[in-house]
């Protein structure tokens, strides 16, 4: 489910969570939200913890859309954890309340396994992204 959403993946060296969140906007050409979301996270952190930044939106649409940036160098961050991130997420999702907490729930629980995070900082690819998340997705039925 989240494997076939991940439309944008890149890996690269930012500065700080701005340049990334500017990266992560712009490919998707929504530059034109980045102010909106500094006035966000200036309210709370989009830190979820173990390196990990998670940028989250609900829109009307019906398919989510995930965007991955993975830094080359952890930068710091205002994470309630104080670990430097490595994991920028961008999921923008259907505004139907029931599918978009599917979202988020999947998202988290993925991200609580440190084998997971690390296999997606090991990879260079989309494909090998999707992958990834697909293998662990699949994993959460057995």
């Amino acid at each position: 489910m989240i494997w076939e959403s991940l439309t944008y993946f890149k890996k690269e060296n930012v500065e700080d969570s701005k340049e990334a969140l500017k990266k992560i906007l712009s490919w998707s050409d929504r530059l034109s939200e980045f102010d909106y979301f500094i006035e966000r996270e200036e309210k709370y952190s989009f830190g979820i913890g173990k390196g990990v930044v998670l940028y989250k939106e609900q829109v009307d649409r019906e398919e989510a859309e995930l965007s991955i940036l993975i830094a080359d160098t952890p930068v710091k961050y205002d994470s309630f954890d104080g670990v430097p991130i490595s994991i920028f997420c961008f999921l923008s999702s259907t505004s139907m309340k029931d599918l978009h907490l599917k979202y988020l729930s999947r998202f988290y629980r993925l991200m609580n396994f440190t084998t997971f995070r690390e296999n997606l900082l090991n990879e260079d690819s989309i494909e090998g992204i999707r992958k990834v998340i697909k293998r662990e997705e699949e994993s959460f039925g057995r």
